[in-house]
């Protein structure tokens, strides 16, 4: 239904190209919304960091690192890569691609750690590369900061 809302729109704005890219990638159809984000970047619309961390997500979930890097270049043009979300959206895409120090790097430039997402995101990306020792002193730094755990965290 909501797209056919969306095909019917004149006038497509930030907002509702954003809300149906959104609501593809948080519903498993990464590769739609990816091909909704191609086709805003051929109109005058131009991302926010809210659309980009929906397409950041959507690469994430398609393993795309040729692709998310170009996104990340993005990001950079757009001067949005000090925003929480999209550190924490770059972090999880390079950790699942297993280029875990860059994630690092993005994990080390938080402005705001206390943020469990971007813990969550870190510890994971080195559990899932075999880099257990370092997820396990991840998690006690995280304890040891009076960070609470969620259910993702454990």
């Amino acid at each position: 239904m909501a797209r056919v809302v969306f095909d019917r729109l004149y006038d497509r704005t930030i907002v509702s190209w954003t809300a149906i890219i959104s609501g593809y990638a948080q519903n498993g159809e990464a590769l739609e919304a990816l091909r909704l984000f191609n086709q805003m970047r051929n109109t005058d619309v131009k991302p926010d960091w809210i659309s980009l961390v929906s397409v950041m997500r959507a690469y994430t979930d398609v393993d795309d690192l040729e692709q998310g890097k170009c996104l990340h270049g993005c990001v950079i043009k757009t001067g949005l890569e000090d925003e929480p979300d999209l550190l924490i959206s770059l972090t999880a895409f390079y950790a699942k691609c297993g280029l875990v120090t860059v994630a690092r790097s993005f994990f080390d430039q938080m402005k705001t750690p206390n943020n469990v997402m971007m813990w969550n995101a870190m510890i994971s990306g080195y559990a899932k590369n075999g880099h257990a020792e370092e997820a396990v002193d991840l998690f006690r730094c995280m304890i040891s900061r009076n960070i609470q755990p969620d259910s993702i965290t454990v």
